[in-house]
């Protein structure tokens, strides 16, 4: 059996498989130094905005937020007057039901007949 030394020369070969174009390692400097110029112009000229952008959706979130929370108390008020303007006249059915259970039927019949 060859040794492993033996076997990976014989596939190897006598020639170089890989080849580097003529100048290329003279001209490789200068087209990276070309690439990055061309990104540091594509982000200096990227839109103003867009570096504030997720700015302006945490400003808007906050404003939607507190859109909804005025809204949310201005109709809630609203329901608490309601409920206002009906407690007295519950109160005072309620406060007229008790009253005709303590009295006699001829005080009940007198009131009834001045009202």
């Amino acid at each position: 059996m060859e040794t492993k030394t033996n076997i990976l020369d014989s596939l190897k070969g006598e020639k170089n498989p890989f080849k580097v174009p003529e100048g290329y390692f003279e001209s490789l400097g200068p087209a990276l130094q070309e690439v990055i110029d061309q990104k540091e112009n594509e982000v200096k000229t990227e839109p103003f905005l867009s570096r504030f952008r997720p700015l302006l959706y945490a400003a808007a979130s906050v404003a939607i937020l507190v859109c909804a929370t005025v809204t949310f108390i201005s109709h809630n008020q609203e329901n608490v007057e309601q409920a206002r303007n009906q407690v007295p006249e519950e109160i005072n059915g309620i406060q007229t039901k008790i009253l005709y259970t303590h009295l006699e039927e001829e005080s009940i019949i007198y009131y009834q007949v001045s009202e």
